[in-house]
């Protein structure tokens, strides 16, 4: 099964549902991805075949959290149904019940695999610049 909402997708194969929150650039936890998530978890605990989810997000994190500029823009009746829909969909992930992980992007390990320290992406940038202005830029590769 394939889902798509507007800020949630779902793809269900061989007993996993796996739900992608896509909402760029951070996967901000907004109304409507909270009802989704609600409405999701629902119908796929409803479904025998799923033996467990996976929730991850677009980009290069999960979810920077609640969506501010949202948050800041509702009046009181407008928040309290804001807050009703966030218990909403996390009393649904947390009642879900088989079992929900998530995939949360960290950094690299500032090692390399040798043990030998790794630059960090400023200094890499840094290192780039130095590079292209003194004309030794040879497709160099920072990893």
């Amino acid at each position: 099964m394939h889902l798509a909402m507007q800020c949630v997708e779902v793809l269900t194969r061989d007993g996993m549902a796996e739900i992608t929150l896509n909402r760029p650039k951070v996967n901000a936890m907004n109304q409507a991805l909270l009802r989704e998530m609600t409405d999701v978890f629902g119908r796929l605990a409803q479904d025998d075949a799923v033996s467990g989810v996976l929730v991850r997000g677009t980009g290069q994190c999960l979810s920077a959290g609640l969506d501010l500029h949202e948050l800041a823009s509702l009046d009181r009746e407008r928040l309290s149904s804001f807050l009703d829909d966030f218990d909403a969909a996390f009393g649904a992930a947390f009642r879900f019940p088989e079992g929900v992980r998530s995939v949360v992007s960290l950094p690299p390990d500032p090692r390399g695999s040798d043990g030998s320290r790794r630059l960090a992406p400023a200094e890499q940038s840094r290192q780039r610049n130095r590079s292209i202005a003194s004309g030794r830029w040879k497709q160099q590769r920072f990893s």
